[in-house]
């Protein structure tokens, strides 16, 4: 019994190890990334609006070039770049993020492997992704609205620096 318990519990673990995690892809293989990711949301919304949807996502979503990691009990500190340090909880309480309207928070949804950061912003939203891999993670960034015909979503790799 301790044993099927020891294992549900593993099962929905998510750790990756402290330091400084880097892209394994380059800057411009993430950019094509990020165009062949904005051409298929675009070419799938309505066509009276793809030129506004190429012009508003031209370049998103920010993908980071760095990550720092810091583990602690309740999750994960994580800096993206330059930006400001992130104490992502992973127990279940909310997480909170600087904005230029104040802090806001949101749960994190943990998984086998995953983290999922939502953030719903009426018709539509922006979601974050953390997965476990064998030398680091990757990292799955979405942009979704009513107003696309598809999510805009792009992956890049991290390893240990």
């Amino acid at each position: 019994m301790l044993s099927v318990l020891i294992w549900a519990v593993s099962a929905f673990a998510f750790s990756i190890e402290d330091g400084v995690f880097v892209c394994v892809q380059s800057e411009d293989t993430v950019e094509k990334r990020k165009n062949v990711a904005l051409e298929k949301t675009a070419s799938e919304s309505n066509f009276l609006i793809r030129s506004k949807v190429r012009d508003y996502l031209k370049g998103k979503p920010d993908m980071c070039r760095t990550y720092s990691v810091e583990n602690h009990s309740k999750g994960f500190r994580i800096t993206c770049d330059d930006k400001p340090t992130i104490d992502l909880r992973t127990d279940g309480t909310p997480t909170e993020y600087p904005s230029p309207k104040g802090k806001f928070s949101r749960t994190a949804k943990v998984t086998s492997g995953q983290v999922v950061q939502n953030f719903d912003f009426g018709k539509g939203g922006f979601r974050v992704t953390y997965i476990q891999t064998e030398k680091g993670f990757d990292v799955i960034k979405t942009i979704s609205s009513s107003y696309l015909g598809a999510p805009l979503k792009v992956r890049a790799s991290y390893i240990k620096k």
